[in-house]
């Protein structure tokens, strides 16, 4: 209930002009390690749910680590390849850009057949994506990427989560257990950020920069 969703908080440590002081990068890395944690209890929590009995539950479960380890042990070091590409052409091709859209489009499908949300499937192909000399490449893919889900995918992903919520439906009990769900979330990051950050010697000085 605590963990921030790692785009949403970079982007606004970007828009205040924080994602490269100490702070700022303190704060992406433990959301990074955070949203591998969250992932992975959400893989687990919605194999319990689709797969009902224990069969099910352990065949998704063993279905989504072989996937996994498939991705970490056999996509990724193919995937360095990019690298050696990206600079030998100096830039990003096209062909270049259609492997990594069809590499997450790919995953996402795969887990989604497995049983597991999508999304788990297209965060395993960022993941397992270069990093070592790979900050030019990865650059260029997010700046590609973030035209069409910025400007396109992100509008029709909120409409679309709109028209599924049904605010009619929700009885009396349900909207106070809304309401403590938002309740738990908000105090959540609150109180885990701001005694994590005093504990180290951080004072906000001015709101919401910290000093320390």
């Amino acid at each position: 209930m605590s963990i921030t969703a790692f785009p949403v908080l970079a982007r606004i440590l970007s828009e205040r002009g924080m994602h490269r002081t100490p702070t700022g990068v303190l704060a992406l890395a433990c959301a990074a390690v955070d949203d591998v944690f969250a992932w992975a209890l959400l893989a687990v929590v919605v194999a319990v749910t689709v797969g009902g009995t224990f069969t099910g539950v352990a065949q998704i479960l063993l279905l989504t680590v072989g996937f996994a380890l498939v991705v970490f042990l056999v996509l990724r070091p193919l995937l360095r390849r990019l690298v050696e590409r990206y600079e030998h052409h100096g830039r990003l091709t096209p062909d270049m850009l259609a492997l990594v859209l069809v590499g997450v489009l790919g995953s996402a499908f795969i887990t989604e057949e497995i049983g597991i949300h999508f999304i788990f499937g297209a965060f395993l192909f960022g993941v397992a994506m270069p990093r070592t000399g790979a900050a030019a490449l990865n650059r260029e893919v997010l700046d590609r990427i973030e035209q069409v889900s910025v400007l396109l995918l992100l509008p029709v992903f909120f409409v679309v989560t709109g028209l599924g919520v049904d605010i009619g439906g929700l009885s009396a009990r349900n909207l106070v257990e809304l309401l403590l769900v938002l309740l738990v979330a908000v105090a959540g990051k609150w109180i885990g950020a701001s005694v994590a950050a005093r504990s180290q010697g951080c004072r906000a000085a001015r709101p919401p920069r910290w000093a320390c």
